[in-house]
């Protein structure tokens, strides 16, 4: 048989994503060959026998002229054959699916070990089926080379061919046309009078990430502890609440007089509660700004007054004046003692033989 050059059509098919393939091409080998002679031609050249997928890509085949119309070789070898008794797509691996593409009385390899497919390409009746026939036969290939790339759907999903272009079956948890995104949870927020803790040091919160929560002293956890970010892109559970465990644990508060009073959770009793406290004009706040009910049943923080400044005033200079009377009796009564104990030495001085009149002391005369 003459050598011919292979006929090439080829689809245009244009892609904006670096790295993936511009165009599918199918192709015919230049000779006939048997099945594995033309399956390595097509391996070496493109990529691989011609897989097949639905009645679409066989009308494509037929109705575009990709294959010459050869009068003496109407049959072409295609890239399915029997493999563990299962009729299985070479390049892809997967199963054969369907009859509607035999040939009448098709496949009879149990008779004959005809474990390799021509699809008939000339013939009225025939055309566009398929026939099993013995591997070692001669015929031309059908090579196709595919758009499909390694990392065509980022890899994380599976990519099919179609005609002029692919499309990409996500795995679960991954979305978009090159399953380039993945699914995504709003972000959760700590339950009050609680903590907070994510598997996802960046905050990104995506398909998978895992929150742990749990409830300061006091307080208990009402729901599961754990959530998950799931294939949907929602959380598995709830975030969970914190209540305290007594309502009543560090008693009521009261406003002071003269000022405000505002607690967290609009509540004052609760354990963990923080009040703040703040005077009205014309009082200044004695105490703490702040006090908190803690887990021992006792508000932390000195419980604050509002004094008015007046008030105070009249304080300090009563302060003032008592404590100039104190430091006065203090004074008189440590004078009167001092000019007492100077008169009891002076008359004790007098009494004493080595006292002179003059005011010196001789000493007494020794024999």
């Amino acid at each position: 048989m003459s050598r011919q050059k292979p006929f090439l059509f080829i689809l245009a098919f244009s892609l904006s994503v670096p790295g993936y393939a511009v165009c599918w091409t199918y192709h015919s080998s230049p000779h006939s060959m048997n099945w594995t002679v033309a399956r390595n031609y097509c391996r070496t050249h493109f990529t691989d026998l011609v897989a097949i997928q639905n009645e679409n890509e066989t009308n494509h085949l037929l109705n575009t002229d990709i294959i010459p119309h050869r009068v003496s070789s109407p049959h072409y070898w295609i890239g399915i054959r029997k493999i563990n008794e299962t009729w299985t797509w070479v390049g892809t691996n997967k199963k054969q699916i369907g009859i509607e593409s035999w040939a009448p009385k098709e496949p009879n390899s149990d008779k004959d070990n005809e474990d390799c497919v021509e699809i008939y390409i000339n013939t009225d009746i025939k055309k566009g089926k398929w026939n099993d026939l013995d591997c070692s036969k001669v015929n031309y290939a059908i090579c196709y080379k595919a758009q499909c790339t390694s990392d065509a759907c980022s890899h994380q999903g599976e990519c099919v061919e179609t005609i002029n272009s692919f499309r990409c079956l996500c795995n679960p948890g991954f979305q978009g046309s090159h399953c380039q995104t993945v699914v995504k949870c709003p972000k959760p927020t700590a339950p009050l009078n609680g903590w907070m803790e994510c598997c996802d040091a960046h905050d990104n919160y995506f398909f998978g990430t895992t929150c742990k929560f749990d409830c300061q002293e006091g307080f208990r956890r009402e729901d599961p502890g754990e959530i998950t970010c799931n294939i949907t892109g929602e959380w598995s559970e709830r975030v969970p609440e914190c209540s305290a465990i007594s309502a009543t644990s560090c008693g009521v508060l009261r406003e002071p007089f003269g000022g405000l009073m505002n607690c967290s959770g609009g509540i004052n009793d609760t354990l963990m509660t923080t009040c703040s406290f703040q005077c009205q004009p014309g009082f200044l706040l004695l105490g703490s700004s702040e006090v908190t009910c803690e887990a021992n049943g006792q508000w932390r923080g000195f419980r604050p007054v509002c004094a008015k400044y007046f008030h105070l005033l009249v304080a300090v200079l009563s302060w003032n004046v008592l404590s100039a009377v104190c430091c006065l009796a203090y004074c008189c009564r440590n004078g009167r003692q001092r000019k007492k104990c100077h008169q009891n030495g002076s008359k004790h001085d007098r009494l004493n033989p080595a006292y002179d009149a003059t005011g010196t002391l001789e000493e007494p005369f020794s024999p």
